[in-house]
């Protein structure tokens, strides 16, 4: 997963290492904190946008393709 400038630059800020496999989804918490990506290696990742780490790591059963953050920020889909 990599985190982009959003200005015209386009420069690179970091590339957040762990997946072991494509990457489908990615998506900011509602308070910019936090990246929750998901990948065909059946994890989902929370990211720490200032620390650049994966602060937590969930296991599912298959690959996930989605991923969101519910609107108040304390859970995901």
């Amino acid at each position: 997963v990599r985190l982009w400038r959003s200005s015209s630059s386009g420069e690179a800020l970091a590339t957040l290492l762990g997946h072991t496999d494509f990457v489908y989804d990615c998506c900011f918490s509602p308070d910019d904190q936090f990246v929750l990506s998901c990948s065909q290696d059946n994890s989902l990742r929370m990211w720490s946008v200032a620390e650049r780490v994966c602060v937590r790591r969930l296991v599912h059963p298959a690959y996930v393709s989605r991923c969101r953050w519910c609107g108040d920020g304390r859970s995901i889909v």
